[in-house]
């Protein structure tokens, strides 16, 4: 019996080794796939990955024109139809008043003089005036109903005018949101012409990056700047700080891990870390597959004020204007870590914050 079950525990184990292999190899490919091209390549799909939010951003919009653009024509079609209708009553009254107009014409320029010298009785002369007078006021009424659905016809045909400009608008404005979609598919074509049979799993990368980038990424950016402006409300010095005194003032050496300690207990930064480097503050958030790069500079009242020169989602530079406006008032108010003292200089070295802190203001 240990003879046949040796066999087996040799081959589970192979099958075990070889489904664990084929993990760790598939594992690490959404958070490589990207960041381990060439820069020239990834500059490309960079401007790929800026097309795509871009067309994302205008679908709800163009579904909006395309809605309006549907009203407006349906309602320019039923003012059409009622043209009809006012054009068929116009052509009646103008019949009708061509009819008196003729008949009055007919009769020349009777007087009630001859009506009753050519009246036989009296009731013949009071019946001939009542046609005539009839005449006339019917003939005053025609003119009356042509005027009428004259402006009728009029108003009509501005307000069709007035939503025929209104339509022209909107597809001023949907032209180039559909020349975006369009221009999207045929980038994409490009692509996977340049990557080949790489292209599958590199556009899952990015629409998965885009679903990252709405439902992540984006509101994370959003409350960034007040998250990391409460960050040492609280007043408590960050760990392992160095303190080196002077005359009158002193240096404080702030050790990056000890601000991300501190971040970590934020809720609105746990998991984003600094990374110092000479001239240099990055700003890593390994979860989102982002990094914000840029340095760090001390403004008048004190404030740690960080500017950003560039964001990176899974290695790609990003250039949405919305996502970058969010990062130009980042700050870090280190002053009720320090008791109050507000830093006059810093200096960014090797995995280490330096400020100079004066003790008399």
């Amino acid at each position: 019996m240990r003879h046949f079950e040796s066999p087996v525990r040799y081959v589970l184990a192979f099958l075990l080794i070889l489904s664990l292999s084929f993990y760790l190899s598939q594992s690490p490919a959404r958070a490589s796939g990207l960041e381990d091209l060439a820069p020239a390549e990834r500059e490309a799909l960079s401007e790929l990955f800026h097309a795509m939010l871009i067309v994302e951003g205008s679908r709800e919009r163009m579904e909006e024109l395309d809605e309006q653009i549907s009203d407006l024509e349906a309602e320019i079609v039923r003012l059409q139809d009622t043209i009809l209708e006012s054009e068929d009553r116009y052509l009646e009254a103008r019949s009708r008043t061509v009819t008196s107009l003729r008949w009055i014409n007919r009769l020349g320029p009777a007087s009630y003089l001859e009506i009753l010298f050519g009246a036989t009785s009296l009731r013949d002369f009071l019946r001939k005036t009542e046609i005539m007078a009839g005449a006339a006021r019917g003939a005053v009424t025609a003119l009356a109903d042509i005027q009428r659905e004259k402006q009728s016809l009029d108003v009509l045909h501005m307000q069709i005018e007035t939503l025929a400009a209104e339509v022209e608008v909107l597809d001023a404005e949907r032209e180039p949101l559909a020349m975006a979609e369009a221009d999207l598919q045929q980038h994409k074509m490009q692509m996977a012409e340049v990557f080949g049979a790489q292209w599958d799993s590199l556009h899952a990368e990015l629409s998965s990056l885009k679903n990252l980038w709405e439902g992540d990424i984006l509101p994370y950016l959003e409350t960034l700047p007040r998250t990391l402006s409460r960050l040492a409300d609280d007043g408590v010095p960050p760990e392992d700080i160095t303190i080196i005194p002077s005359l009158f003032s002193f240096k404080a050496i702030i050790p990056a891990s000890s601000l991300n300690v501190m971040m970590d207990a934020e809720p609105g930064l746990r998991g984003a870390a600094f990374r110092f480097a000479p001239g240099e503050a990055h700003l890593i958030i390994d979860e989102l597959q982002m990094v914000i790069r840029g340095s760090l500079s001390i403004d008048e009242s004190g404030l740690v004020v960080y500017h950003v020169s560039a964001l990176e989602i899974a290695g790609l530079p990003i250039r949405d204007r919305f996502a970058l406006s969010l990062l130009e008032e980042l700050s870090l108010n280190l002053g009720p870590s320090l008791q109050g003292m507000s830093p006059r200089s810093l200096n960014v070295g090797e995995g280490v914050l330096e400020l100079v802190v004066t003790l008399f203001s």
